[in-house]
């Protein structure tokens, strides 16, 4: 969309169950489109989350993991891929077998909102 001297691109940015706006803007100048003129970048949300091991005392063990993923207390769980794609969910854990996905690096997410890499060997 072009507004007077500014070009602004607002892309869908999908993570997780939810959806977030990535808006950006390019000032035009004198000599034409992108001369050196800031970008702006806005979210409307935010993408992170709190870490697992923060004050809240919810540890995640171990990691890596090839089969059994523990976790310091019983919590409803869910599993995102890169792509923020649900993988995996479960209620009322104190361990979840991962042995069923894929080798790479995956968010772990407990009910509370918060959030821990993995990585699935």
């Amino acid at each position: 969309m072009v507004s007077g001297n500014t070009v602004m691109l607002h892309y869908d940015v999908p993570f997780g169950d939810a959806m977030y706006t990535l808006t950006i803007g390019n000032v035009v100048g004198v000599n034409g489109f992108g001369s050196g003129c800031p970008y702006e970048f806005t979210f409307d949300g935010s993408l992170s989350a709190p870490d697992f091991n923060a004050a809240n005392g919810f540890k995640m063990y171990p990691n890596p993991a090839k089969s059994i993923v523990n976790f310091s207390r019983e919590a409803d769980i869910t599993i995102y891929d890169v792509t923020g794609k649900k993988v995996m969910t479960a209620n009322n854990a104190s361990q979840i077998n991962v042995s069923g996905l894929t080798r790479g690096i995956y968010i772990v997410k407990n009910a509370e909102g918060f959030a821990q890499k993995l990585v699935v060997e």
